[in-house]
């Protein structure tokens, strides 16, 4: 098998494609992505670019057996990172995690804002973007069939709040680990895997997040308390540094937890507004119908619209995440824009 990753998804196969299309001097562009799930995120983005290109085709990374011809998925963002051969026609297109904020996190580190072919989230993963207040607004709206009207931005607030100082302890706590003879790299008494693991070791719930939340910050403060206290110092610079060199106050540090993480903690609440809505709408189909048997069936019209009832309502909004992206505004014309745009 060919490990050769500058040998593989190469344009060569949307540029074969030229040849059914009308010619065009305008040329092709490959976007490799993480996994499977970041296609539908990023084919969002980049067809905001469209016009620009003769074809554009987001993919994941695969690999060529030399013997069978067959491809294999090689999904990750170590793998993709290794590719070569980027320019105007191949870009590669990861989440950020914390290579800005962590020095040499990766090798590769040091491309993240200085490759220019090398497309990156503005926040940890797109998970982060997707769970954006005016993106979840869409995301509702979609899945509601009408507007819903919800203060989603104090819920993301609130939970930062809870997870702030843990959250600083973790990246103070992965910068020294970053120095292979450090005590930290060799105890490992905080990773990001055993943070998210705690924050969605409990369940949080719509009618109630704001209790669930301080419960959250409290294990979270007892089960750090001695790390907390052995890295005060640390963890109010890098406070200071967010704030200061990044904008970031404690209520934007969703912004900076591990995506997959952030989205289980708002899958149940999401799950509770959609009821919640769904609800609404029913009490007022009782309102204003007229008959026990008129009634029943005005709701039962109403479910088969949604596509969704109460029973099903997770995996037709897990999938609606995944596949039905939406992108804040901000987002788009405070990062993605100008990035994407440049590699033209």
């Amino acid at each position: 098998m060919s490990t050769r990753l500058e040998d593989t998804n190469t344009s060569r196969e949307i540029g074969l494609s030229r040849y059914f299309r009308r010619y065009t001097e305008k040329s092709d562009l490959l976007v490799l992505v993480e996994g499977e799930d970041d296609i539908p995120f990023w084919t969002l983005l980049l067809d905001r670019v469209r016009q620009h290109y003769a074809h554009i085709d987001v993919t994941n990374l695969k690999i060529r057996d030399a013997a069978s011809g067959e491809e294999k998925v090689n999904n990750g963002k170590d793998q993709l990172m290794k590719v070569s051969g980027l320019g105007k026609s191949k870009v590669v297109a990861i989440d950020r995690d914390y290579d800005s904020l962590v020095a040499n996190y990766h090798p590769y580190s040091f491309r993240i804002g200085s490759d220019p072919y090398v497309l990156y989230t503005r926040f940890y993963a797109m998970e982060n973007h997707k769970l954006h207040p005016q993106a979840v607004g869409e995301f509702l709206s979609d899945m509601l069939h009408e507007a819903c009207p919800i203060d989603f931005l104090s819920i993301l607030q609130q939970f930062s709040l809870a997870i702030a100082d843990s959250l600083l302890l973790l990246i103070v706590y992965e910068r020294r680990c970053t120095r292979p003879e450090s005590p930290e790299c060799r105890l490992r008494e905080i990773t990001v895997s055993k943070l998210c693991e705690q924050i969605c070791g409990q369940p949080f719930r719509y009618c109630n997040y704001q209790e669930d939340f301080q419960q959250l910050g409290e294990s979270l403060q007892k089960t750090y308390a001695p790390l907390l206290a052995r890295y005060q110092s640390d963890i109010e610079s890098l406070r200071e540094e967010l704030s200061a060199c990044h904008g970031k106050s404690e209520a934007d540090y969703w912004k900076l937890l591990q995506g997959h993480t952030l989205y289980a903690v708002m899958r149940n609440i999401l799950q509770g507004i959609l009821l919640e809505k769904k609800r609404e709408h029913e009490r007022r189909i009782r309102k204003e119908v007229v008959g026990g048997e008129a009634i029943a069936e005005a709701i039962q019209a109403y479910n088969q619209t949604l596509g969704w009832s109460s029973s099903n309502v997770f995996p037709k909004m897990d999938g609606a995440f995944i596949h039905k992206p939406h992108i804040a505004g901000e987002d788009w014309e405070g990062h993605f824009k100008g990035m994407i745009e440049g590699i033209r």
